[in-house]
């Protein structure tokens, strides 16, 4: 129990139904493609070794899950059969992994940002959980439900790729970093965990090799399915999720490596320079720079699409704004004063290849912003406009709407008004 109040649960699978369980067709591989194998560390044979989330014993998979009582912080609970799984996110604590008499030592800085690590971790396969289990879960069940697929399986598993593989994978470094904080003053390093999971990370290249095909079937399955459309809007509702489109976590497994190279450069930055934990830290930052070049190399749609999800998250109203799309990128933002016939209006404007939207700012903060119009980018016109009401002003012309819009210098007026018709151009 190691600190936790409660009891080890085990579930044995066989090799089968662990092929199920990530979603690999056994007939058929993940789309053609063989699973990656697992660390050693995650996979152990050790007749002692109890505590291990996962397990591998004559060839048996051993699901290893605690569950704890109502003072604990995890629970995870099996019911019925192997698909059926009901975890309570909401009774994570982020000090119920410290024992009340086993406190941070000296090295107080270091074993935060080993907690931040594993915060984020937990996060994390949160949102691989939610893929690979809930969502794929929710769409088999709506096969099941209708004579005719809801979405055939066969894309279902080229949108997830190869995320019931890396959900594994997380799941077990989660378990080591729980247990490693879990009695931190006896064993105060995380270098050695995260540099036996390291090498493993190469996993992350394919499904970002992957990322924009997944995208792109995604928004293409949901305007040809109405009932898939339906699934994934009721999906994203869902008060435990946020109200965040399903996009917003099939970008999740896309940053973190980035993220990982990030916190562990901070914990570096704060190990002691006589640390035993230095060395094989360093390594592990070695290795995870080495994947993050290759995930870089992949990263344009990843970064146009979080650029994507940052204006969405600051817009409201319009009946809920989906912006994600494969084909849209933002080109311009900024604030341009709107002349209308009674007043000038403030309003922040975000042009995107095919979308113009202007919107006003929400007080006090102003960081918000609640949407006016949007504006088909197809049949508008932008001209120079010589009015001397209108500081360097330009007219927006459309058949929905047209006004006058004044910005603050003549170049920020003509960055406006090129970006605009170069796209109208290649829109023809």
């Amino acid at each position: 129990e190691r600190g936790l109040q409660g009891r080890i649960i085990v579930k044995s699978m066989s090799i089968v139904e662990i092929n199920e369980e990530i979603g690999i067709n056994s007939a058929a591989g993940c789309m053609g493609m063989q699973p990656t194998p697992l660390p050693r560390n995650l996979l152990s044979t050790s007749d002692h070794d109890q505590d291990s989330r996962f397990l591998f014993k004559n060839r048996t998979f051993l699901s290893v899950e605690r569950e704890v009582s109502s003072t604990g912080s995890l629970s995870s609970q099996y019911s019925g059969d192997s698909d059926s799984r009901s975890v309570n996110w909401n009774s994570f604590s982020d000090d119920d992994e410290i024992d009340p008499e086993d406190k941070p030592g000296p090295n107080s800085k270091v074993y935060y940002t080993a907690k931040e690590m594993l915060t984020t971790e937990r996060t994390f396969v949160k949102a691989l959980t939610l893929l690979d289990k809930d969502f794929r879960q929710a769409v088999l069940s709506a096969n099941r439900a209708h004579d005719k697929p809801v979405l055939a399986e066969e894309t279902l598993n080229t949108i997830l790729s190869n995320v019931g593989s890396l959900r594994i994978l997380n799941s077990g470094l989660l378990s080591q970093l729980e247990d490693r904080l879990a009695t931190w003053n006896l064993n105060p390093k995380i270098g050695d965990i995260i540099l036996s999971i390291a090498p493993f990370l190469k996993m992350y290249t394919e499904y970002i090799g992957n990322f924009e095909k997944a995208l792109n079937l995604l928004e293409e399955s949901c305007k040809k399915n109405k009932l898939f459309d339906e699934l994934v809007k009721e999906f994203e509702a869902h008060p435990i999720r946020g109200s965040l489109p399903l996009s917003s976590y099939l970008l999740e497994p896309a940053q973190r490596i980035p993220r990982y190279k990030l916190l562990l450069q901070d914990y570096l930055k704060r190990l002691p320079e006589d640390s035993d934990d230095r060395a094989n830290s360093e390594k592990a930052l070695v290795l995870i720079s080495k994947v993050a070049v290759h995930v870089n190399e992949s990263m344009r749609q990843v970064d146009n699409f979080k650029k994507l999800m940052e204006v969405q998250k600051k817009l409201t109203g319009d009946g809920g704004i989906n912006l994600i799309s494969p084909s849209r990128k933002l080109l311009l933002e900024g604030e341009l004063l709107k002349y209308s016939r009674k007043e000038i209006q403030p309003r922040m404007f975000f042009l995107f290849t095919d979308l113009l939207i202007y919107a006003s700012a929400i007080p006090p903060a102003n960081s918000m912003y609640k949407v006016i119009k949007r504006i088909p980018l197809h049949g508008m016109k932008v001209i120079d406009l010589d009015d001397p009401e209108v500081k360097h002003g330009l007219q927006i012309i459309s058949t929905s709407k047209s006004f006058r819009l004044g910005t603050t210098t003549k170049e920020e007026k003509m960055q406006w008004m090129q970006v605009t018709n170069m796209i109208q151009l290649q829109n023809q």
